[in-house]
């Protein structure tokens, strides 16, 4: 009894001083109870009362309060204000954007969208763009804009990205972007669109709304599988002016990451048909009075190719159709077997065999260029 009397006088003293105690009581084997919380507020006031310090607050939970001279807090405020402006500038020419975290799966889940991996909700098919410029190539040609990922805020400032609601970006870490990167260094930034639905083989004439530095040149590629090599097929379509590209069965997707990326862009610069059948080919052929020509080494056949200099492409009346095979697998049958083609090659020396197909195809476009633009002055 006399010592659970010595523990309590303990508790009184230090509960005096403004602290909380708990004391072990040796009899007990265990911690006396807590002063009751009106007699602590009591002494706290008696305290305050008297001028008395109080060295810590009474309530354990309860941090001290700081007074601040009037200086201090005009230098508080002008700190803030401060770090706003501070904030205000990085974000200059930024679109509002949302900060995800590693273990975030937004975009995880947008990049198997474009891998044609069908969503419950939707059938839609998306493509990836990675890099700046042809993001901003692709949100020129008017391509649906869904959603953009970028490491650091330098690579989307000025983007001027279209004004919708669907529009979303995201600040994710590099490790994240560099892990769906088809590219050996991951520039930083992927732009997520809807891709663009492949448009009807109506006619090889250039509509009336086209530039006048449109050729009534139609491009047919025909067997190109191999990605490098459309794009820079659709790099000089693009550059030289074609009216429109034409892939056959058994092209490689334009859309594929590789092929954009080779194309650097040109892919949304020039009108790309996709997968027409042959037979509504010939028929436009017939039906628009078509010049038809086939880019064509093979001399084993009975009547072996010309020249490409020794035709006279301006001479044509209609539209001028050109078209080549890829390297490995040549022209199809099919193709060979349009009536009223003209079989042509490009001459090779010092033993060569073949032309890479970007390179042959920007050889024989420029020609055709270069004679219907002497004939037109």
């Amino acid at each position: 009894m006399a010592t659970l009397v010595h523990c309590l006088r303990l508790s009184t003293k230090f509960a005096l001083r403004g602290f909380h105690c708990s004391v072990v009581c040796p009899a007990r084997g265990n911690r006396t109870p807590r002063l009751p919380v009106e007699f602590i507020e009591n002494r706290k006031h008696e305290q305050i009362a008297v001028g008395a310090p109080v060295t810590a607050p009474i309530d354990e939970c309860e941090a001290p309060v700081i007074e601040l001279s009037k200086e201090e807090v005009i230098r508080e405020i002008e700190s803030k204000k401060e770090q706003q402006l501070l904030s205000q500038e990085a974000n200059e020419g930024l679109p509002p954007f949302q900060r995800l975290t590693d273990a975030d799966k937004t975009l995880s889940v947008a990049m198997q969208k474009t891998m044609n991996i069908k969503s419950s909700k939707t059938n839609k098919k998306f493509i990836a763009v990675e890099g700046r410029r042809l993001i901003e190539d692709a949100i020129h040609a008017g391509i649906k804009f869904e959603s953009i990922f970028f490491s650091q805020k330098d690579t989307i400032r000025g983007i001027q990205l279209p004004e919708s609601s669907l529009t979303r970006c995201y600040k994710v870490p590099y490790s994240n972007l560099k892990i769906w990167s088809t590219l050996t260094t991951c520039p930083g930034i992927t732009g997520i669109f809807s891709q663009p639905k492949s448009q009807m083989l109506k006619s090889l004439k250039p509509g009336e709304d086209r530039s006048e530095d449109i050729l009534p040149l139609n491009l047919v590629c025909d067997q190109v599988r191999d990605p490098g090599n459309m794009g820079a097929i659709l790099r000089v379509a693009a550059a030289v002016g074609c009216n429109q590209v034409i892939t056959t069965k058994g092209c490689v997707n334009i859309w594929d990451p590789k092929v954009v990326r080779a194309s650097m862009g040109s892919v949304f610069r020039v009108p790309v048909i996709q997968q027409p059948s042959w037979d509504e080919l010939g028929t436009l052929i017939t039906s628009e009075n078509a010049s038809l020509y086939l880019a064509d080494h093979r001399e084993f056949l009975a009547k072996g190719p010309r020249d490409y200099t020794d035709v006279s492409f301006s001479v044509a009346s209609g539209p001028i159709v050109l078209v080549v095979g890829g390297e490995t697998h040549g022209l199809s049958a099919r193709a060979t077997d349009i009536a009223k083609a003209t079989r042509i090659r490009i001459p090779l020396a010092c033993g060569v065999e073949s032309l890479n197909v970007g390179t042959a195809v920007a050889v024989l476009v420029y020609e055709i260029r270069r004679q219907i633009s002497h004939s037109a002055v």
